[in-house]
């Protein structure tokens, strides 16, 4: 695949939703998707998986966001798609 195909991808709301889709890009869509950053209310729960990233499944970290700094993430890290996984009651911020 070349890497014009990888797809970019950034994760808001890392709690225990999160984690099917950071390891699938980590482990088994490798070749086919990167993550590009992490972004949480809570940066204890962005470290945590940072560190299974590369303890865990032989990956690099990538860069934390505050849930504040979504728009910044957006802008620096240009993703092609974003996986909320905030609470439900806080997906609209991130979507629309």
């Amino acid at each position: 695949m070349a890497k014009s195909e990888i797809k970019k991808y950034a994760v808001i709301g890392t709690g225990s939703r999160s984690e099917m889709y950071i390891k699938a890009i980590a482990c088994n869509y490798k070749k086919a998707a990167k993550l590009v950053a992490l972004a949480d209310t809570n940066m204890t729960r962005v470290a945590y998986y940072n560190d299974r990233l590369v303890k865990e499944w032989d990956y690099k970290k990538v860069p934390a966001y505050k849930a504040a700094d979504f728009d910044k993430m957006i802008k620096e890290q240009k993703p092609d798609t974003v996986i909320v996984t905030t609470m439900d009651r806080t997906h609209h911020k991130y979507i629309c």
